[in-house]
């Protein structure tokens, strides 16, 4: 089947199969975002044996589902016993694979994390076969996956044991982005424009397999009515299903999510610790990695380089929009979305949610400015001012770009269903926040002010402090 963009993580697979020793491959990315189906569909010729673990399976059931999956491909093993440990396990394992003929062998373990249960031996035994049958043949390549990040790097990727060193190439698998999205839709034959598909993305994210739930015969806000909102809709909870498949005790994940939803501009961490009430404590800083790996929150680093000011953000879109919207409205059924999308909460989420957008795409609106290969750093200011004067309240930049070249870009995000006119209440709080950024941080680089809207932008007198104008035109260049 066609695989829509994932073209650098193709060429890292299929390289793989180039080299001239064995090769161990760690892919990882949060659920739902298409690993297993870039790994079937990139080396379906190549896979000889695949096996995916069963989460909160005892050791017994995941034995025998190993061999199962070994019997799957070769009935010749169907009488042999099933394996009481994992020695036997991979011991089987080891017999099958010498029995296939020459050529590249790919052995792909997906849900890596869910055969490491408590005193399992999955892992250490994992590494035995790795190191004493793999390595010392030319023709093998692993493929380990799985959807709980933070296990992915701290267990393989970064392991101090058996695998230090041992990992051939690692693959982050990102969700969509928005070029890709579009791709995909129109793979699907949904023939949005981009108005519409910037929506979408608001809404469910670059996530593969939320996208693949949509249905052209509907309008987008009938496909979320749908989805979201209807009794039964794909996506009425599918916020706790997935932070439970990917966390173990998601509650204190859960918890910093809905506080990152209500502090949109982000906290730091020890502010985001006091709102918890947490103390400085590991299972804290142990969730905070998992999420970050996972990708459902992001750290922006401050403007003054100071680690203790950087902010922490809510990254994921479709948990924005789950505790905006389909949390408090479950129950309402049919019609819901069609009335809330007009309704006045929809500005404010909107806002957010395209400004989430952009800081994500924040490679294109570097083309689009004519600074692909300038060395930028992407960040979120509040002046401390604006936390003492009532008079200087607006003093808050939700996307600043320092750039290399001695130019910081203060960029306002405007998501608007038509060409957006700016007023002159509009114009001087933008001169207000760039007067207050100049006093407080007293920078040398020249600063300018930067939007980016949906619709473009009607020029007035007022529009004349911009120096550049983006629409959301360029956030759908290729990566």
């Amino acid at each position: 089947m066609k695989i829509i963009g994932r073209e650098k993580e193709q060429e890292k697979l299929k390289e793989a199969l180039e080299k001239e020793e064995s090769q161990l491959i760690a892919v990882y990315g949060r659920r739902r975002v298409g690993k297993t189906y870039l790994i079937e569909n990139t080396l379906a010729k190549e896979v000889i044996f695949d096996a995916t673990g069963i989460k909160g399976a005892n050791i017994r059931t995941q034995l025998s589902n190993f061999k199962a999956q070994i019997v799957k491909r070769s009935k010749k093993f169907h009488k042999s016993p099933t394996p009481q440990n994992w020695f036997d396990a991979f011991q089987l394992l080891q017999e099958y694979i010498a029995s296939k003929g020459k050529g590249k062998k790919v052995i792909y373990i997906d849900e890596f994390p869910w055969f490491c249960g408590q005193r399992s031996e999955f892992l250490p035994v994992f590494e035995h076969f790795w190191n004493n049958f793999c390595a010392k043949r030319d023709d093998i390549v692993v493929i380990v996956c799985g959807s709980a990040a933070s296990f992915m790097v701290n267990n393989i990727i970064d392991n101090q044991d058996g695998l230090h060193g041992r990992i051939s190439t690692t693959i982050r698998l990102m969700p969509f982005n928005l070029y890709e999205t579009k791709e995909y839709l129109r793979y699907k034959k949904i023939n949005w424009d981009h108005y519409d598909i910037v929506q979408c993305y608001m809404i469910l994210g670059g996530i593969p397999h939320y996208l693949n739930q949509l249905d052209k015969r509907y309008t987008l806000p009938q496909n979320i009515d749908r989805l979201c909102f209807e009794t039964g809709g794909q996506f009425v909870n599918e916020f706790d299903q997935v932070l439970l498949s990917l966390f173990n005790n998601s509650s204190l994940h859960k918890s910093i999510i809905i506080q990152l939803a209500q502090k949109k501009i982000g906290l730091t961490r020890s502010a985001l610790n006091e709102y918890l009430g947490k103390g400085n404590n590991k299972a804290f800083t142990k969730a905070i990695k998992e999420l970050e790996e996972s990708g459902f929150i992001a750290e922006y680093p401050s403007f003054d380089q100071k680690a203790t000011k950087n902010l922490f953000r809510l990254n994921d879109e479709f948990c924005f929009f789950y505790l905006k919207y389909i949390k408090p409205s479950k129950g309402q059924g049919e019609g819901t979305w069609l009335h809330l999308f007009s309704s006045r909460s929809f500005d404010s989420w909107s806002g957010f949610a395209f400004e989430m957008l952009c800081m994500k795409h924040t490679t294109q609106i570097k083309k689009a400015l004519g600074i692909p290969k300038v060395r930028t750093t992407t960040h979120s200011w509040t002046s401390k001012q604006a936390q003492k004067s009532a008079q200087k309240s607006g003093a808050q930049i939700d996307m600043l770009l320092k750039r290399q070249d001695r130019r910081i870009d203060l960029i306002e995000m405007k998501f608007y269903n038509k060409p957006y006119t700016m007023s002159k209440s509009y114009r001087d709080r933008m001169i207000n926040k760039k007067d207050v950024f100049e006093e407080e941080i007293n920078p040398d680089e020249a600063i300018a002010l930067v939007m980016i809207t949906t619709k473009g932008l009607k020029k007035n007198t007022h529009s004349n402090i911009l120096t550049d104008h983006l629409t959301m035109d360029v956030l759908f260049e290729k990566d």
